[in-house]
């Protein structure tokens, strides 16, 4: 594999070492947290296609460009062997014919957490972390306790508390920024917002060029900012990450700014939606219409109209551009 390579997806580390970004890969929600505990049918590699990972290599832009979806379903049949062959799914030892590289196995499971959501794709990539994360590959630790936190599947299977024990091992230590801010973001999920700011400025502070969610760290922030009604450091923050084309701090200051500049509200939607944030196609229609509301001229009005019309149109997610 190419070790300069790094993706950040949301809630999944990819290296060890952080790399200049381009823009973040289309992000899904969370599955749904696991109820019970996993079965063999879970399991089944019929369930996992080369087609399963073709739609995440292509969206997260040639991160993993020598990763082939052809070989990523040779390691996930081999780990499915594995567990056929009586391996426990979340500290399976891989060796022989079903080896499989650390490094590998944890990309293969970020894939899996990226394809389109399934029981199947939810129970290989949370299994391949786990199992990754008990043979000693720190950034599967990190990563699996992210995803379980923000999931909702924290502490909902016995098999994985190591790794939720390892996990909460290294945010105790206090030197990795990554799992810090998986803390910090759980912290605001929760509403403790004062919390969420301690730590998550811990983070920051610390002088570590490994930091492949600083992004995501820094956002957070702003967004703990908000809700303790600290506006001007939130601003603050929105402003360093809207500078780097960060489209949800792009949409959070274009919220900040509607009221009082309005053309400056207009850009800063513009750059979010181009961004990946669709939604902000609909904000825009919406403040054209307000505008034409406030002309009296008509052809002014009809040209807030025209363009209103253009960006309701771009708001449909079956509209390519």
């Amino acid at each position: 594999m190419n070790s300069s390579r790094t993706v950040n997806p949301q809630w999944c580390q990819s290296r060890t070492y952080a790399v200049s970004r381009g823009p973040k890969a289309p992000l899904r929600p969370p599955p749904r947290a696991p109820k019970a505990e996993s079965r063999p049918d879970m399991f089944d590699i019929n369930k996992i296609t080369t087609r399963t990972f073709e739609e995440p290599i292509r969206a997260i832009g040639g991160f993993f460009d020598e990763l082939k979806p052809e070989e990523c379903h040779v390691y996930a049949s081999k780990f499915a062997d594995a567990i056929k062959n009586g391996a426990d799914p979340y500290n399976a030892k891989l060796s022989g014919e079903n080896d499989i590289p650390l490094e590998i196995l944890h990309e293969v499971a970020a894939l899996l957490w990226l394809a389109r959501p399934t029981a199947a794709t939810h129970a290989f990539s949370t299994a391949m972390w786990a199992s990754a994360s008990e043979a000693g590959y720190h950034i599967s630790t990190v990563s699996l306790g992210r995803c379980l936190m923000m999931s909702g599947g924290w502490g909902k299977l016995q098999g994985l508390k190591r790794v939720e024990d390892r996990f909460r091992q290294i945010v105790s230590e206090g030197k990795d920024q990554n799992a810090l801010t998986a803390e910090g973001e759980s912290f605001y999920k929760a509403g403790r917002y004062e919390a969420a700011v301690r730590i998550l400025k811990r983070a920051l502070s610390l002088n570590d060029f490994d930091f492949d969610w600083r992004d995501d760290c820094q956002m957070c922030l702003g967004q703990s900012y908000l809700k303790l009604g600290r506006t001007a450091e939130a601003r603050q923050v929105f402003e360093a990450l809207g500078g780097a084309r960060i489209p949800d701090a792009d949409a959070e200051l274009a919220r900040m700014l509607r009221k009082t500049n309005p053309d400056a509200a207009r850009q800063r939607m513009y750059s979010a939606a181009i961004g990946g944030r669709r939604d902000m196609f609909s904000q825009l229609a919406e403040l054209e219409l307000e505008q034409e509301a406030q002309v009296t001229d008509s052809e002014s009005k009809k040209d807030h109209q025209r363009w209103a019309m253009e960006w309701f149109r771009l708001a449909d997610p079956s509209v390519k551009f």
